[in-house]
């Protein structure tokens, strides 16, 4: 069985579970003889071969903060060559062990199913990623090669829901910076960042928002597991999507919301004549029972 003890001994799932999930980082150098049934999935032992295998989008990335993407693995083989990091997204979609692997990992960690998805990153001679935190949980296997990391809390913002990179940088979702309660984000590592060379064997488990930066050398690759959700406002809003969508009249069109003053009116109108049954639905029980119904009605599986 491949687990989360296996990835992060010698530490045990109960005692990771007790002591680091989900806000601690963990760091271990241990032996890469225990990801032994990671090597017998295909394609894993080599990452040009998986590169070469991988049928989907491939993006590119430069130690410089330089990123692109490619249309597919066999395209991507000519830029791992000339030095990129090449990032997979959603690898278990076609190397179903990986599935297996990943829902063994949920299990352990007590996350909803399909909560964890499964990345790879390669690279060849000197490469890396730039300056960045991360929206996801993660556990980050070395396959092979070595890369150093250089990682620090993230006192800026809580809970980021996109990627957010270093000051400065045009930011990919700029609407993180209004969830953020420190304004600008830093422009270089925190004095506080710590740094830690793994070779094969190594893992990390990184938490959410973790400043980040990677320098990798030789024909480097890495397995990703990440749970990059639900968060409680997805689980309430599913829970009352599946709960309202049974009432048809819920299901109508906001017919004319956006005409005149008056159609407007009319469709504010008949909008209120739904919201006390809101009301209704939460005032009705103690807020245990009914956030266990939520759960529920969100069917997380």
């Amino acid at each position: 069985m491949f687990d989360v003890g296996t990835i992060l001994h010698p530490l045990s799932t109960e005692k990771f579970i007790t002591d680091f999930w989900p806000d601690r980082l963990y760091v271990t150098t241990g032996a890469s003889s225990r990801f032994q049934p990671l090597y017998e999935i295909d394609y894993l032992d080599s990452a040009e071969a998986l590169l070469n295998f991988y049928p989907s989008e491939v993006s590119l990335q430069r130690p410089d903060g330089f990123t692109a993407r490619v249309p597919n693995g066999r395209t991507a083989v000519k830029f791992f060559n000339g030095g990129f990091t090449c990032y997979l997204r959603d690898l278990a979609r076609y190397v179903p062990r990986l599935d297996k692997v990943a829902s063994q990992l949920t299990q352990d960690l007590g996350l909803p199913k399909n909560s964890i998805t499964c990345e790879v990153f390669c690279s060849n001679a000197e490469s890396g990623a730039s300056m960045h935190s991360d929206f996801d949980l993660n556990f980050h296997l070395v396959l092979s090669g070595k890369k150093r990391w250089t990682l620090a809390p993230n006192h800026h913002i809580v809970n980021q829901t996109e990627v957010c990179l270093s000051g400065g940088r045009k930011q990919k979702d700029p609407f993180q910076l209004q969830l953020a309660h420190t304004k600008p984000f830093p422009s270089h590592m925190p004095d506080d960042a710590q740094t830690f060379d793994l070779e094969a064997g190594g893992a990390l488990f990184i938490p959410r928002g973790f400043w980040h930066q990677t320098q990798s050398s030789g024909e480097c690759l890495s397995l990703v597991f990440c749970m990059k959700g639900p968060d409680w406002l997805r689980i309430l809003l599913r829970a009352l999507e599946n709960r309202l969508i049974m009432d048809p009249t819920w299901r109508n069109y906001p017919h004319s919301v956006c005409g005149t003053d008056e159609q407007r009116r009319a469709a504010l109108e008949e909008f209120a004549t739904l919201l006390p049954h809101l009301t209704d639905f939460f005032t009705s029980q103690d807020y245990l029972t009914l956030a266990n119904q939520l759960v529920a009605d969100a069917k997380l599986e």
